[in-house]
């Protein structure tokens, strides 16, 4: 998914609706705690170019002042977790669905039931839940590929990290002169102080 076109998501990036968009944008991220200068940083991770989406930009998305190509809708909606139907349409919020599941007293009732709605839909609609599941499942692919490539990061930090800890305990096991005559107790002679 990372050569995103315009029938990836459906959509042309010039035939965005009006509005709701920026607002979408400007909800999600608020929800995750992010400001906007977060997202920013945030974007770059995302982006094969590495270049994010700068501050700027986003603050000229969510007050409508400049609409995403498909590059940037693609990197918001992955680095906010949307789907790009909710991003761009506002359909199928996660959240909704997560409350819906939370309905159910088991995880099977809920698949069950929404089994039995899938076969209701007609062929233009099990299209856009296929695209859906697709995205879903690329967008878990790139996440889990993304904590493989941190995770390797991580553990090289964590042998660096030791093999400087075991430089810096040797470096303080070695006791220089100066160190040892410090240690070595300073003779005054006593003065005997006698009270009036």
């Amino acid at each position: 998914m990372d050569n995103l076109d315009k029938t990836d998501i459906g959509i042309s990036a010039t035939a965005l609706p009006e509005s709701g968009l920026g607002d979408r944008i400007r909800d999600a991220r608020e929800k995750r705690g992010l400001s906007q200068e977060g997202l920013s940083r945030l974007t770059k991770a995302f982006d094969v170019e590495r270049q994010g989406i700068s501050r700027t930009v986003l603050t000229g998305y969510e007050k409508g002042k400049f609409k995403p190509g498909t590059r940037e809708l693609r990197i918001l909606y992955q680095a906010l977790g949307l789907t790009p139907n909710w991003l761009i349409l506002g359909q199928s919020d996660p959240e909704r669905m997560r409350g819906l599941r939370a309905k159910y007293e088991t995880e099977e009732e809920f698949d069950n039931k929404l089994l039995e709605a899938i076969k209701r839909l007609d062929s233009e609609s099990l299209n856009g839940v296929a695209h859906l599941i697709f995205s879903a499942s690329a967008n878990a692919s790139e996440i889990i590929n993304k904590f493989e490539s941190i995770r390797g990061e991580i553990e090289n930090a964590q042998v660096d990290i030791i093999e400087a800890s075991d430089v810096l305990i040797k470096s303080l096991g070695k006791k220089t002169k100066r160190q040892q005559e410090l240690k070595t107790p300073i003779k005054t002679p006593s003065k005997s102080i006698s009270k009036k």
